[in-house]
């Protein structure tokens, strides 16, 4: 869709520049030569790849990323290529033969007062070109924001209620307090650093998760938190390799990104009679973020792995909404191993 509305407006621009500069010729009583409408046609052509070339590659890729240097040098540079080729195609046609014998036929004409290359009128139409391109790039874009972020506030009602009700859900809370429970009876200061830990964890919900960011220090300690109390469940059978960078991180990060994945892992991943190894590595270089988790499969009965499920599902939306253009996210499910990757540029 968004491709056809694209399409449609680039032919919009090419029959409006069509239209612009042989209509408006037409206003004066002269006899135009041939060339001259050939010139005008091409002129038309190379304003609406102006437009074209402006729109779908400049103000997206450089302006639209702070890159203003660069963003003003290739402005410059459409606009002299386009004055060039304007120049060149009038020299190979004559026009300027023709356009002196039109207005100056009592004097014979001399190639050596050929203008230069640069011309008013058509520097001031390929400025109103780009302009127009500037125009309707920024009202699309607020447009765009505004779409966004309606989605946003409904999708971030059905991820609480997601999260709330799968993943901090009431029957993963009880079973912590009964592995806690077990747990007084035989280590009372492991029992106390659980207590600890789930307590950080509902305040990282209850709090930060109503909040649109988070810093990835504090994501990665709630996914530490967690881990910590899914080892109070974990079986002898069960190796698990949790990675993360050391140091505080004060990017912030949507909260509770990354946690449907290692959730995933926990929830699918280990088994109390075969023996499986669970990876999870967290890595930061600069502004990016790497997420890494690896585990085997197996199926509960009558369950479905969470490859296409809701919680990966709102993820992936989430990442699209809130990381357009700047995440990477790749799942391989194969010989019975599910894996993750996913980069994020905060």
């Amino acid at each position: 869709m968004l491709q056809r509305k694209k399409g449609f407006e680039y032919v919009s621009v090419g029959i409006l520049w069509v239209l612009i500069l042989t209509l408006t010729p037409n206003s004066v009583d002269v006899n135009w030569p041939v060339e001259f409408w050939y010139r005008q046609l091409f002129l038309a052509l190379l304003l609406t790849v102006g437009y074209i070339l402006h729109s779908q590659y400049l103000l997206p890729k450089l302006l639209d990323r702070n890159k203003f240097l660069i963003y003003g040098l290739s402005v410059i540079g459409v606009i002299t290529a386009i004055l060039l080729l304007v120049h060149f195609f009038e020299d190979q046609i004559e026009l300027p033969r023709r356009m002196h014998e039109l207005f100056r036929p009592e004097k014979p004409y001399n190639p050596e007062n050929r203008r230069g290359p640069f011309d008013f009128t058509s520097f001031f139409l390929i400025l109103f070109d780009l302009s127009l391109g500037v125009i309707i790039f920024l009202v699309r874009k607020q447009q765009n924001e505004q779409e966004i972020r309606k989605e946003l506030e409904q999708l971030q009602v059905r991820t609480e209620l997601s999260y709330l009700k799968a993943q901090i859900n009431p029957h993963f809370f009880f079973n912590t307090l009964n592995n806690i429970y077990a747990l007084t009876s035989i280590d009372v200061e492991a029992s106390r650093t659980a207590i600890l830990k789930l307590s950080a964890m509902m305040r990282y919900v209850i709090y930060d998760g109503d909040s649109q960011h988070a810093t990835v220090s504090d994501e990665i300690n709630f996914i530490e938190n967690y881990i910590e109390l899914m080892k109070l469940r974990l079986s002898k059978k069960v190796t698990l390799k949790f990675t993360k960078p050391s140091g505080t991180y004060d990017q912030p990060i949507a909260p509770m990104l990354l946690l449907p994945f290692v959730e995933n892992a926990f929830k699918h991943g280990i088994s109390s009679t075969v023996a499986s190894e669970v990876i999870i590595t967290i890595q930061l270089t600069g502004n990016v973020l790497d997420l890494y988790v690896e585990n085997p499969i197996f199926p509960k009965s009558g369950e479905q792995h969470e490859e296409h499920g809701i919680g990966i599902a709102n993820t992936r939306r989430r990442l699209e909404l809130l990381y357009p253009s700047r995440y990477n996210f790749e799942i391989d499910d194969k010989d019975n191993t599910f894996k993750v990757s996913l980069q994020i540029e905060l």
